[in-house]
C-alpha cells in the first residue's frame, strides 16, 4: 500500500480544519515499516502498554515535520493527546498556547486522539 504523507505548506496563514482532518487521516495510516502503522502502534500502546516508546518517537518526528513551530510562523504551538478509557496513553507538545486555535478529536480504536494546532 502506497500512502502520501500529508505535510503543511510553509507560509500559510490560517490552519483550516479540512488540513487537520488530512493530517490525522494521513498520521493514522502512516507506516513505521512494512507491518506497522502508527494506528497499529496508538493500539498497542493502548491495549498492552506496548510500543509506546515508538509511538512517541514517530509522532514527535511526524510533528516537528509537519508544524513548524518558530519565529515568523503562523502556527504558534501543537499539543497531541491520546487517551483510552481515561488514561493518558500519549501527549506531546511544543510552544506556546494562544486562544486562536483548531482543534480535531477522533475516536480511534479504543483511543480518543485529540490534536490541537494554536495560531
Amino acid at each position: 500500500m502506497f500512502l502520501s504523507f500529508y505535510l503543511r505548506t510553509p507560509g500559510q496563514e490560517q490552519v483550516e480544519s479540512e488540513e487537520l482532518n488530512n493530517f490525522m487521516s494521513s498520521v493514522l495510516h502512516y507506516n513505521i515499516d512494512y507491518e506497522n502503522e502508527i494506528g497499529d502502534l496508538i493500539k498497542d500502546c493502548t491495549n498492552y502498554d506496548e510500543n509506546c516508546e515508538i509511538l512517541k518517537t514517530e509522532l514527535g518526528e511526524i510533528l516537528e515535520n509537519s508544524w513548524k513551530v518558530e519565529i515568523g510562523s503562523s502556527v504558534k504551538g501543537y499539543e497531541l493527546n491520546i487517551t483510552s478509557k481515561d488514561k493518558e496513553i500519549l501527549f506531546l507538545n511544543k510552544g506556546e498556547i494562544t486562544k486562536n486555535n483548531k482543534v480535531i478529536s477522533q475516536t480511534y480504536s479504543d483511543s480518543e486522539i485529540t490534536f490541537t494546532v494554536y495560531m
